[in-house]
């Protein structure tokens, strides 16, 4: 092992990544580990998110799994606009147990982005952007993936307030 790979995992750090949504497609043979398989309803697809997570970094949550394709394309919109802003991005959570969820029973802190049916199916993939401050009212809104990167940027610094969001959105509720 040369000085810049990862130690080696124990099997019981894996199985809490895995459920977490913590590590990457490519990390570790997943499809090999017959415990792990057997917790996702699709063999195919890894239970994870494409990149590890950051501890500075919003969440975006998944929670249609009806169009593999879409996803992909929505996470190429906000890589694609993040590389335009030179910014970071959002630690994605890739985990059929968040599938169908309440988007306000989601774990966040401060605001997180969710990519669920509306997102999928709509021009620009409108995510739902959700505030988990009580004395946001509304606690949500919606934003293009290619405007995460601007909108999370001045949500992380406090630049704007979230209501303040909400008051910029178009007609139809998006921000773009």
């Amino acid at each position: 092992m040369t000085s810049h790979e990862p130690a080696p995992a124990r099997a019981e750090d894996l199985e809490s990544r895995a459920l977490s949504g913590v590590f990457s497609r490519e990390m570790l043979g997943w499809k090999d580990d017959l415990s792990l398989r057997q917790q996702w309803p699709d063999p195919g697809r890894a239970p994870a998110p494409s990149r590890e997570h950051q501890e500075d970094q919003a969440f975006l949550f998944r929670t249609d799994f009806s169009d593999d394709e879409a996803w992909a394309a929505m996470i190429d919109h906000i890589d694609r606009a993040w590389e335009d802003t030179g910014g970071t991005s959002v630690n994605l959570v890739d985990d059929p147990a968040h599938q169908d969820a309440d988007p306000a029973a989601l774990p966040g802190i401060g605001y997180y982005f969710v990519f669920d049916a509306h997102a999928c199916r709509g021009e620009g993939f409108p995510l739902l952007v959700v505030s988990t401050d009580p004395e946001d009212d509304p606690s949500s809104f919606r934003a293009t993936a290619d405007s995460i990167p601007t909108l999370d940027a001045n949500l992380s610094i406090g630049n704007v307030l979230f209501e303040e969001l909400i008051d910029t959105t178009d007609d139809d509720g998006v921000y773009r």
